[in-house]
C-alpha cells in the first residue's frame, strides 16, 4: 500500500491553520488591543478604513505628534506598523537628506528613515516607520508601545542633529564642494568612458533610428525639449506625451514593422506624417513635420523617403528673416529597410572580410571594397561597420552609410594613440571622414562636412580631400574658403618658381590649380565680388587651355545677365 505523504501533510496543515472567520477575529482581536493600549497612553485616536485594500488604519496623537497604525494578517499572528511624519526638508537638500537616511538606516535600530517627493511644493517628507510583531499575543503591549513611541523622538531628535551637522559640514565651503562634486563627476565620466572603450559600435540598421536622435542630427533639437508628437497614419491620429514613450519612438514605426532577427519587413502604410512640438529656450513651442513615404517596396529591400520641416521663427525688428536660425528648413532623406536577417549580414560582411584578407596575403588584385577593407585589417571588430557604411554609401543611402561611419570614427578617435595605428588606418580615418562629410553635404549639413572634411586633410593630404574641403566650405558659405583657396594656388606656385629649365609641374598639380582658379572664381561670385570674378575669367579667356576657355566664356556670359 502506497501512502501519500503531501495529502497528509496538506490535511494536517489546513487542520491546523486557522479558518477565514479565525483570521478575522485574530485581526479585530489586535484594532482592539492596539485601541486599548492608546487608551491607557492618553492617546486620542480615530480608526479609518483603506479604500482599496479594506484595511483598518488607526490614526492617533502621542505627545502632540501625529502617528499611524496598521496591522496585517498573517498564518498564526497580527503584525502592526507604526509610521510617524518627522519632517520636511526642501528639495536642494536631498543629497544630505539621503546620506542621514543612509547612516541611520545602517545602524541597527528598530526605527528606518525613508522619503518622500512633494513635487508641488518642492520639497520631500520624512518618515520614520517601525514593527510591532505578535500584537495579539503581548501581554505587555501598553509598556513595549510606550517605549516605540518614545524611542520615536529620540531617533528623530538625533536624525535632526546629524543632518544639521553634515550640512554645515559640506557648505562650510562652498567652492571647495562644487570642485569635490565636480571632480567626481568627471572620474565617473572618465571611468565610464573606459568601461565603453570596447563597445563604441552601436547599432546602425534604419530600422532602429530613433525620432530623437533623427531630430537631434538634423535640426540640433534635444529629446528633453520635446513636448508631445502627434502621428497620423490612415486617416487615424495619435497623441503621445508620456516622455519616456517619445524617446524610445522609432522614426519608421509609423510604415514599418521589423523583425530584424528574422529579416522580415512588413509595410504597415504607404505614408505617415509625425508633428512634433518641442520648447525653445524662452518657452515658446516650435514644429517639427516629419512626412514618412514608401517610395520602393522590393524584393530586397523597403525604401523610405523622409522629409522634414522645420517651422521658422516670426519676422520682427529684433528677429530678422536674414537670420539662418530663424528660416525653415528643410531635409529629405532616403532611408531602407533591408529584407535580409542579421545572420545573413554578418555572413556576409565575414565572407568578404576573409576574401580580403585572403587576397592580400596571396597579393592578388583587390576590388575596391576589398581594399577599404584591408587597410583596417588588425581592426577585425570594425568591419560590419566598415563593409556595411560603404555598401550603403554606394547606394546613395547616406542617412544610413553615416551611422556606420560614425560608428567608425568613433571607435579610431577614442583609440588614437594606440598601437595598431599605422599609414593604412591612418589613410582609412581620412578616408571615413571624408565619407562623412560627403554624407553631411547631401544630407544638408554643409556646416559638418567642412568639419569632417578639414579633418580629412590634416590626417591625409591628397588632391580628393583638398578638393572635398574646398568644396564644402563653398556650400557652407564658409569665408575661410578665400584663405584656402590662395594659399593651396601659392604652394603650387612655389613649387613651379623652383622649377628648373625644361620642367614642369606633373598632371595632378596642373588640374589641382585649375580647379582652384575655377573655384576661387565661383567664391568671389557667390560672395559678390562680381568685379574681381569677372577680371580673372578676362584672363582665363586669354591664355587658359581649352577647356577653361569655354568655361570661362560661358561663366562671364552669366555674370553680365547678373549685373544687368
Amino acid at each position: 500500500m502506497i501512502i501519500d505523504t503531501n495529502a497528509i501533510v496538506s490535511k494536517v496543515k489546513g487542520f491546523f491553520s486557522p479558518s477565514k472567520e479565525e483570521k478575522q477575529a485574530q485581526y479585530e482581536s489586535a484594532i482592539d488591543a492596539m485601541c486599548a493600549a492608546l487608551t491607557t497612553l492618553n492617546s486620542s485616536y480615530n480608526i479609518e478604513e483603506n479604500e482599496q485594500s479594506q484595511d483598518k488604519v488607526i490614526y492617533f496623537k502621542y505627545q502632540g505628534m501625529n502617528f499611524r497604525a496598521f496591522t496585517f494578517a498573517t498564518e498564526d499572528n497580527n503584525d502592526c506598523n507604526l509610521d510617524f511624519h518627522a519632517g520636511i526638508y526642501d528639495a536642494g537638500d536631498l543629497e544630505y537628506l539621503r546620506q542621514v537616511c543612509n547612516k541611520a538606516n545602517s545602524a541597527v535600530n528598530p526605527i528606518h528613515f525613508y522619503y518622500i517627493a512633494d513635487t508641488k511644493e518642492n520639497t520631500y517628507n520624512l518618515y520614520a516607520t517601525s514593527t510591532l510583531t505578535n500584537v495579539t499575543e503581548l501581554s505587555n503591549l501598553q509598556e513595549l508601545l510606550n517605549k516605540t513611541l518614545e524611542n520615536y523622538f529620540i531617533a528623530q531628535r538625533n536624525f535632526t542633529e546629524s543632518f544639521k551637522k553634515i550640512k554645515e559640514d559640506n557648505i562650510a565651503d562652498e567652492e571647495e564642494l562644487f570642485m569635490n562634486q565636480h571632480e567626481i563627476w568627471m572620474t565617473r565620466e572618465m571611468e565610464i568612458n573606459l568601461q565603453l572603450k570596447h563597445n563604441l559600435l552601436h547599432n546602425a540598421e534604419a530600422s532602429s533610428l530613433l525620432l530623437t536622435d533623427f531630430l537631434e542630427s538634423v535640426y540640433g533639437i534635444l529629446s528633453v525639449e520635446i513636448e508631445y508628437i502627434d502621428i497620423c497614419t490612415k486617416g487615424q491620429n495619435k497623441h503621445i506625451t508620456d516622455t519616456e514613450r517619445i524617446h524610445s519612438y522609432l522614426l519608421l514605426e509609423p510604415v514599418v514593422s521589423v523583425k530584424s532577427d528574422e529579416g522580415l519587413v512588413d509595410v504597415n502604410a504607404e505614408t505617415a506624417t509625425i508633428s512634433v512640438f518641442y520648447v525653445l529656450h524662452d518657452g515658446k513651442i516650435r514644429n517639427v513635420m516629419l512626412t514618412l513615404c514608401v517610395e520602393n517596396d522590393e524584393k530586397n529591400a523597403v525604401y523610405i523617403r523622409v522629409s522634414a520641416l522645420r517651422q521658422g521663427d516670426c519676422i520682427a525688428f529684433d528677429n530678422l528673416w536674414g537670420n539662418s536660425r530663424n528660416l525653415p528648413k528643410a531635409v529629405s532623406y532616403l532611408l531602407a529597410v533591408d529584407r535580409t536577417s542579421d545572420a545573413n549580414k554578418r555572413a556576409e560582411v565575414k565572407y568578404m572580410w576573409d576574401e580580403a584578407i585572403k587576397k592580400k596575403e596571396h597579393d592578388e588584385i583587390l576590388t575596391d571594397d576589398e581594399l577599404y577593407l584591408v587597410r583596417i585589417a588588425a581592426l577585425p571588430q570594425l568591419g560590419d561597420s566598415a563593409y556595411l557604411g560603404r555598401k550603403c554609401f554606394n547606394k546613395k543611402r547616406y542617412a544610413e552609410a553615416l551611422k556606420y561611419f560614425e560608428n567608425v570614427h568613433e571607435y579610431l578617435e577614442e583609440n588614437f594613440f594606440e598601437d595598431f595605428w599605422n599609414d593604412e588606418v591612418r589613410e582609412y580615418f581620412a578616408r571615413n571622414c571624408y565619407y562623412m562629410s560627403f554624407c553631411y553635404c547631401e544630407l544638408g549639413d554643409a556646416a559638418r562636412g567642412v568639419y569632417f572634411a578639414e579633418k580629412a586633410c590634416l590626417i591625409y593630404p591628397c588632391p580628393l580631400h583638398t578638393m572635398t574641403f574646398i568644396k564644402t566650405m563653398f556650400k557652407a558659405n564658409d569665408f575661410r574658403l578665400f584663405h584656402e583657396i590662395r594659399s593651396r594656388m601659392e604652394e603650387i606656385e612655389q613649387i613651379g618658381s623652383k622649377l628648373k629649365e625644361g620642367e614642369t609641374l606633373n598632371e595632378t598639380q596642373v588640374e589641382m590649380y585649375d580647379f582652384l582658379q575655377q573655384s576661387l572664381i565661383l567664391a568671389l561670385i557667390r560672395f559678390r565680388k562680381l568685379d574681381d570674378a569677372e577680371g580673372r575669367l578676362k584672363a582665363m579667356l586669354a591664355q587658359g587651355p581649352d577647356y577653361l576657355k569655354e568655361w570661362a566664356k560661358k561663366k562671364l556670359e552669366e555674370l553680365k545677365k547678373k549685373k544687368g
